[in-house]
């Protein structure tokens, strides 16, 4: 159960194993240039090489390993719901690791702590197709209810670990111990983002949705990368030398980039 005794106020949580490494370290790095005085960073260690996390721990940066919970850990993003109740903080903020920070995030955190929850709508992933019938019943939603939600990001959004927060992650952790609430559906379901979706309606009511063009757009050329966007979801696709330039600043605050 989430306790009520938390080592943070706010902690920004995220995960990787070694494919995700350079786009860790580009993370990290955005972070550091580009949201100084960010809260602290928690990274779940995936499958990271020993090097890697030799690394984070000397950039003073916490990694702590996702154990073997279940035997589908691995499978349908199983892992990602065992984190959330795992951060040891009232207030977190998951950030996938192909993601860039280009602007501070204090208003993310902010709704945090007003609403309970930061949620961003991804309008092109419906969510009927996307939710396994078990999960479904299993969380005692209406199959009619599905039509009225929106999907959200699971890759950026934030939690408050207290009352419905709570209630949140507890019941999301229990639902992933069961595969069949997490397996892949045709067409291929979005893995724990359906989970996520399901519980923010459960436990808030139908939520308040950031602006995906902010805080999830994937077209660096897109609209409002240059006054507006504060998040570009890169899908490790980042140019070489950017990740180097970000990489360059795992420990240190950098310059705005």
């Amino acid at each position: 159960m989430v306790t009520n005794h938390f080592e943070f106020e706010r902690l920004i949580i995220t995960g990787a194993s070694t494919s995700y490494e350079r786009s860790l370290f580009a993370l990290i790095g955005s972070l550091n240039c580009n949201w100084p005085g960010h809260p602290p960073i928690l990274v779940y260690n995936l499958g990271l090489a020993p090097d890697a996390v030799d690394v984070l721990m000397k950039a003073g940066l916490m990694v702590r390993d996702v154990p073997a919970f279940v035997p589908h850990w691995r499978s349908d993003f199983t892992w990602r719901p065992w984190c959330f109740h795992d951060a040891p903080a009232r207030e977190y903020l998951w950030l996938d690791a192909g993601l860039c920070v280009l602007r501070p995030l204090d208003d993310a955190f902010e709704a945090i702590h007003r609403l309970g929850y930061f949620s961003v709508a991804l309008y092109n992933h419906p969510v009927a197709p996307s939710v396994p019938d078990p999960l479904r019943r299993n969380a005692g939603i209406r199959e009619d209810a599905l039509s009225e939600m929106i999907s959200i990001s699971a890759g950026v959004h934030g939690i408050r670990k207290e009352g419905a927060g709570a209630e949140l992650i507890n019941e999301a952790y229990q639902l992933c111990l069961n595969h069949e609430n997490m397996r892949a559906t045709e067409p291929p379901h979005r893995h724990e983002q359906a989970l996520l979706t399901l519980m923010l309606s459960k436990h808030f009511g139908p939520p308040l949705l950031a602006d995906y063009h902010v805080y999830a757009y994937h077209d660096p050329s897109g609209p409002g990368i240059e006054s507006r966007q504060k998040i570009w979801v890169h899908r490790r696709k980042m140019l070489d030398e950017d990740v180097a330039f970000f990489s360059s600043y795992v420990a240190k605050v950098g310059p705005t980039h």
